[in-house]
């Protein structure tokens, strides 16, 4: 009995102790969490969307690549997603201001000019709903300031610099490299300033070259320092003094400039943006969403606490849940932040109700997670064609556009797709004259049947131009460079490398022309004129199919050719292009054009790679660039890059340089 009561007792000693301990986890939990909510310095109502330079954004977000994903780096958000995420967020209760940050210099991919032009546009479109912008920059190079120099506040980093030394055009010559390697290089060109060949022929650029292109940077720098002296009050002359002069700012000498409002480090910025939304314990920050975030999901609810409270005409929190584009433009946070000027209609709509009425406004779209569905027959939407790189004949290899793929694709859309409109993104300095032709026949065809509108990207030039023509309207943006109608063919011979290692070439042919494209040697003068006779007839081609597509006289296009690349307004100016506008803008079009109502569905092409896809291309080695990548110890990895530089038939509608960023 004795030992029968020690038991007992032990046993409701230890479930005393038992017990004990979980009061006092419990209550440690208790006291962990309610110092956690104690650390909102106020109820939260909404965010800011960050809009984070250093992730990647891109004409198509399919394209990220493989080696990407593995190292779990950021998720690169196409141009669409971008700026219908910052125009639905324009109209979301749950987002209070836009935060822009980062740097494209540490971005997978750099964003392209007209890339940061559109953005730029929807950060503005966005300070019309009354909520605003703020920038906070550490190193910013021209780009990045902008983009965010349409900002109510720029904030940099006491510590960081301003770059701002103007943009330049920049080529690789590969004479000298040729010659050391034994590759001979012969040239059929129609068109004065179609000077591709230069790349191989010379070793620096021609002073003509240098002259015209001169002429289209001048026209890109005046573009930029004209929006940042509208949204900064800098003027033009300070702006070119900067770029001639010191290139580089410190931030103080940025502030005396009146290049940025105020000097503040990261934590300064994050305590003063948490005072205006709340700070999340969480994040350890203010309360926030990423812009790739919000373009997937689009349901700010799950990212903000709701306080249905702050705002007595707030719409519920369900609504909210379901979709990211709300139509209370105000912000139940906004009211806690700097307000922006907005528009006489704005105003007026917000005296209506507190409500901005979106029917005249762009295009609505419906956000990342319901991009890539599936309608039924009859559903009107639009389809969204990114049409990026350099035109390639054959089957695709994970880069460029392919020929081969897209006319097939353009022929589904025309006879076994239910949409209404096609807006087509075209992006490429060009490529093959036969790609761009089997490309061209199809848009031919489908704008007979689907209204097509094309939107350019920086650059559309040669065959990317060429297969653009029939479209029933074609837009361009500011910062876009247009033209280069004109063709050229590349010619290469091996003999010399060949011998080298001691391989020579014979044979025999039922005619002086047979194997006249083999590249084992030089090309005769006979076989020359039979090239260049058709270069002159693909570029009578090429004239042909612009004045057809443009409406315009043979002999106009003519004497606006030759090879010349276009600024914007001087491609407008020649009826190259119709409209000045970005993608949205494209894409109003064509739903006004379909006849289609807004808030339409859209659909993006081409879709995400599968993993499948992007295995591939990591061990594909077939869409390095010439003399970038090229093993020239190995004769066969050289002649593989020659042979993949023009079509099948070696006549090319491509512009050579691209735009680079000081």
């Amino acid at each position: 009995m004795k030992d029968f009561l020690k038991y007992t007792l032990a046993v409701c000693f230890g479930l005393c102790l038992f017990f004990g301990a979980c009061f006092v986890g419990f209550m440690s939990v208790f006291i962990g969490v309610t110092t956690a909510m104690s650390q909102y310095k106020k109820p939260v109502s909404g965010g800011v969307l960050v809009v984070d330079l250093s992730n990647p954004i891109t004409e198509c977000a399919s394209g990220d690549s493989l080696l990407a994903h593995l190292e779990g780096g950021s998720r690169s958000i196409g141009l669409f997603e971008a700026c219908s995420s910052i125009r639905a967020a324009a109209k979301d209760n749950m987002i209070s201001a836009v935060l822009v940050c980062g740097s494209s210099d540490s971005a997978i991919g750099a964003m392209s000019l007209s890339a940061a032009s559109e953005i730029r546009n929807e950060l503005e479109f966005f300070k019309t709903s009354g909520k605003p912008v703020y920038a906070y920059l550490e190193n910013p190079n021209l780009l990045d300031y902008y983009l965010a120099s349409c900002a109510d506040e720029i904030m940099l980093n006491p510590a960081g610099e301003l770059a701002i030394a103007g943009l330049s055009v920049r080529g690789a010559y590969f004479k000298g490299a040729l010659e050391k390697y034994g590759v001979g290089v012969q040239v059929v060109k129609a068109g004065k300033y179609k000077n591709y060949s230069d790349t191989f022929l010379s070793d620096k650029m021609s002073e003509e070259d240098k002259s015209h292109m001169k002429e289209i940077l001048e026209y890109l720098w005046g573009c930029m320092s004209e929006s940042i002296l509208l949204s900064r009050g800098v003027s033009l002359e300070a702006l070119d003094k900067i770029a001639a002069q010191k290139g580089v700012l410190s931030a103080r000498e940025a502030l005396s400039l009146k290049l940025a409002d105020t000097l503040a480090p990261k934590d300064e910025v994050i305590d003063k943006l948490s005072d205006q939304v709340g700070y999340n314990a969480v994040k350890r920050s203010f309360n926030q969403c990423s812009l790739s975030e919000y373009a997937m999901d689009g349901r700010t609810a799950r990212f903000f606490k709701r306080e249905l409270a702050a705002s007595p005409a707030a719409p519920s929190a369900s609504n909210s849940e379901n979709k990211g584009d709300t139509p209370n433009s105000s912000g139940a946070g906004a009211k806690d932040l700097k307000p922006q000027k907005a528009d006489a209609k704005t105003a007026a709509d917000q005296q209506e109700g507190g409500k901005i009425d979106p029917a005249k406004e762009a295009l609505k779209a419906k956000l990342a997670a319901r991009r890539y569905s599936r309608f039924p027959t009859g559903y009107k939407s639009i389809a969204l064609v990114y049409l990026n790189g350099e035109i390639k004949d054959g089957p695709s290899d994970n880069s460029g556009i392919s020929s081969e793929e897209t006319a097939s694709f353009l022929r589904w859309l025309r006879k076994g797709s239910s949409v209404s409109a096609v807006v087509l993104r075209v992006d490429s300095p060009g490529g093959s004259a036969f790609g761009s032709e089997l490309i061209r026949r199809e848009v031919e065809l489908l704008a007979k049947e689907k209204p097509v509108v094309v939107s350019f990207g920086s650059v559309a030039a040669s065959g990317a131009y060429w297969l653009s023509t029939p479209a029933k309207l074609i837009f361009c943006d500011e910062l876009s460079i247009v033209g280069s109608i004109g063709v050229f063919g590349l010619m290469f011979n091996v003999e010399k490398l060949a011998n080298s290692f001691g391989v020579t070439f014979d044979g025999v042919g039922t005619s002086p022309l047979a194997g006249m494209l083999d590249i084992s040697k030089p090309k005769t003068p006979q076989q020359m004129r039979i090239l260049q006779k058709r270069v002159d007839d693909v570029y009578a081609q090429f004239i042909d199919v612009v004045s057809k597509g443009r409406k315009l006289d043979v002999a106009r296009v003519r004497a606006l050719a030759d090879g010349r690349v276009h600024c914007a307004s001087k491609a407008k100016e020649l009826g190259l292009v119709d409209e000045i506008g970005g993608l949205y803008a494209a894409m109003e079009c064509a739903r006004n054009l379909g006849g289609i109502q807004e808030g339409c569905q859209i659909e993006i092409y081409p879709n995400p790679l599968s993993f499948k896809s992007l295995f591939a291309e990591m061990f594909s080695d077939i869409s390095s660039p010439f003399a970038k990548n090229a093993d020239f110890r190995n004769p066969n990895d050289v002649l593989r890059r020659i042979k993949s530089l023009c079509g099948q038939d070696g006549v090319c509608a491509r512009m050579p340089m691209i735009v680079e960023i000081e």
